[in-house]
């Protein structure tokens, strides 16, 4: 107790010093509680990106030209092809762990041009990744994913190439252009479109 009274005697005599003193530790304190807070949302953060990272390795015909920082992450649309044939032949590489093959066309969307991007859904790491708002299910030949910048809200039905097609989802935005601008479809939806129907 004589501790006690002779604190409060040294605190009630020098008033703006335990003041001082008293903003020093919740100045503390308020640093560390932010700290603590900001550490755990950058962890999250880089979790978050990790987990929709893309490519180590993108294989290419000879003459495209591509941003390979975005290619790597998202993967880049070109108008150059490679044959299917050579998608398990990458596979088969040791040290290739996924291969997902991708092809670009031109369509129409409710009468104005876009890209269409077909994925195979079960062997994809690159555009589901991205997808927010999805209907329950994998998706359907009659469905596609919009990018992050164009027309269309889940649920929302489409004319593409004079057929209707219900939105599945759309993708966060991944700030590569290209992939932004484009819809996303499955093999088999681009089948279902069928090739006489694409511009």
């Amino acid at each position: 107790m004589l501790l006690i009274r002779l604190a409060a005697q040294n605190l009630g005599r020098r008033r703006l010093r335990a003041l001082l003193l008293g903003l020093s530790v919740a100045l503390a304190v308020g640093v560390g509680v932010a700290g603590l807070i900001a550490g755990r949302a950058l962890g999250e953060s880089i979790a978050d990106s990790f987990s929709r990272m893309g490519a180590d390795l993108v294989v290419v015909p000879h003459r495209t030209l591509v941003n390979l920082t975005a290619s790597l992450l998202t993967v880049q649309p070109t108008d150059e092809t490679l044959d299917a044939a050579v998608v398990p032949l990458l596979a088969a590489i040791e040290g290739v762990a996924r291969a997902a093959p991708q092809r670009l066309v031109r369509v129409m969307v409710e009468g104005r041009g876009f890209n269409l991007i077909a994925f195979d859904p079960a062997a994809d790491f690159t555009v589901q990744t991205w997808a927010r708002e999805p209907r329950p299910g994998p998706i359907g030949v009659n469905e596609l994913l919009a990018g992050g910048r164009v027309p269309g809200k889940t649920g929302e039905t489409l004319t593409v190439c004079r057929r209707p097609m219900a939105i599945h989802g759309r993708l966060a935005r991944t700030g590569v252009g290209p992939v932004d601008d484009s819809y996303f479809i499955s093999f088999a939806g681009l089948d279902f479109l069928s090739p006489v129907s694409l511009v």
